[in-house]
Formats: C-alpha cells, sequence, structure tokens
C-alpha cells in the first residue's frame, strides 16, 4: 500500500433527527468528515462491521479505520478509487495507469497491503465496485458486468451496472430492461422510492441482512434506506443533496452530503 499519511478523525458529533420519508421515524447520530487536505473533496463509498469505511478523494483512495486516514495508491498508478470493502477488510476498485479517466483503467484487490491486478480476459477496461465476505467480486468490463468467484467469471446478463454483493449473493444494480434494485436467484426486483421522478432510484448497497441504500431524485437528490418493504428517506441536516453509498450489518450508514462547503462524508448510527 503506498501511504500519504495517517490522519486522525476530529471527533465532530452532532446530533440530530433527519428529514424523514414514509412511514418510518428515524432518530439517529450524524457524523460528518473529510479527509485532512482534502476538505469538500470527500467521497466514502463502503462500510464493513468493522466501521472501516473506503472511498476516493482527490486522485487516491482512502480508508478511515477507527479515526485514522490512510490514503491508498496502487503503485505506478494516476488514480486509485477505493469502492468495496467486506468484513475481512479486503478492498476492492480501480485504477488508471496512464490519464486519469482515459484508457488503462484496472480492477484491484487490497487484501491486508498487496495488491492484485484483476483484468477480465478480452477486456479493455474494468472496474470492481463490490465484494462480500467470501470473497466474490462484482464489476462492471467492456465486455458486461460479470461476478468473480476465486478466479472464475461468470457473466450477468440482467444487469448493466452492478454495484455491490452480499453473502446471500444478492446484487444491487441497474437493469438492462430498466430500473434499479436487486438481482437475487436470476430474479431482479425493482426498486422505486415512492414519489420520486421516474428512473432516478438508485440502489447502491445491500447488507447481510437485506437492508439497500442508496438514493432518488425527487426536488434534489435523497438518501434512502430499503427495509423489509419500507422506505426511510434520510437527508443530512444543512444539505443541498445527499447519497447514501454503504450499510454494514449493524444498520450503520455512510454517504455523501453536498452543501455550500462541497462534498463531505457522513456517518450515520441509527
Amino acid at each position: 500500500m503506498k501511504l500519504g499519511k495517517n490522519y486522525l478523525l476530529p471527533a465532530v458529533l452532532l446530533l440530530g433527527m433527519f428529514s424523514l420519508g414514509i412511514p418510518l421515524a428515524f432518530a439517529a447520530s450524524f457524523t460528518t468528515f473529510d479527509v485532512p487536505g482534502f476538505e469538500g473533496r470527500t467521497t466514502p463509498l463502503g462500510i464493513n462491521a468493522r466501521g472501516q469505511i473506503v472511498g476516493m478523494v482527490g486522485s487516491h483512495g482512502f480508508l478511515l479505520d477507527h479515526g485514522i486516514f490512510t490514503l491508498i495508491d496502487v503503485p505506478g498508478a494516476s488514480e486509485t478509487q477505493a469502492r468495496g470493502i467486506n468484513d475481512r477488510s479486503q478492498i476492492v476498485g480501480l485504477y488508471f495507469d496512464g490519464q486519469s479517466g482515459g484508457p488503462g483503467r484496472h480492477g484491484f484487490l487490497l487484501d491486508h497491503g498487496t495488491f492484485t491486478t484483476i483484468d477480465m480476459p478480452g477486456s479493455t477496461t474494468g472496474l470492481f465496485d463490490g465484494i462480500n465476505d467470501k470473497g466474490q467480486i462484482v464489476g462492471s468490463f467492456s465486455r458486461g458486468i460479470f461476478l468473480l468467484d476465486h478466479g472464475r467469471f461468470t457473466n450477468v446478463p440482467t444487469l448493466i451496472d452492478a454495484f455491490a454483493i452480499n453473502a446471500r449473493g444478492e446484487i444491487v444494480g441497474d437493469a438492462v430492461e430498466g430500473g434499479s434494485g436487486v438481482l437475487d436467484n436470476g430474479a431482479f426486483t425493482i426498486i422505486d422510492v415512492p414519489g420520486s421522478l421516474a428512473n432516478t432510484t438508485r440502489a447502491l448497497r445491500i447488507n447481510n441482512r437485506g437492508q439497500i441504500v442508496g438514493f432518488y431524485f425527487s426536488d434534489t437528490h435523497h438518501g434512502f434506506l430499503f427495509d423489509q418493504g419500507r422506505f426511510t428517506t434520510i437527508d443530512a441536516p444543512g444539505a443541498v443533496a445527499t447519497e447514501l453509498t454503504g450499510i454494514n450489518d449493524a444498520g450503520h450508514i455512510v454517504g455523501i452530503v453536498d452543501d455550500a462547503r462541497g462534498q463531505h462524508g457522513f456517518i450515520v448510527i441509527p
């Protein structure tokens, strides 16, 4: 792991009530954070049962582990994004070996300090978004959406995007036929927040309990939690827009909040 610096997370805890959707009341603690030196540019993308958070900031990936930030850079990469983490602290994502955003995009696995580049045979570009506790990884490649299971790639033709997979093998993503939702044993269920504009609900993460988080659009972006058929809208206090990007089995949620100062990460503890 190429390190920038380790940073301590300031102990700033804001308590409050979220802007709530029907039908649940939802009181929680809310903590905002920024990677020091990158204020207003922090994008968290996943959280595991240990409370470790991964994401991206600037051209770097990052890990937030019990108040300490560590920058993650694949050696020789022009840009690294840490996009998913499981309960074994294995991290997946993407990196560019040339100009950021250009050709040369690869998936990677970071397993306790060791980087492994993983390219699907025959694909010119790739990325990994999610990894479960069994080590199964979902990702997007130039040849389509695939599940990587202990070295074997399997096509997932139902989806045009796959963002996360849980230990039960349920995958959240966007369907070829339209809509966002969850794929379970070949059956795709669309998730659509009531009152949202058409085709604006995005399911982004799922935990081992089947709870799903993401965002939808009405007047702006709002975060949502989908739990046993019930939706809860979660808006960060003072936010211009809110997106939920990760949830662990304890129900702890990470997300992105846009406000007048830029884009920040936040943690929600119900």
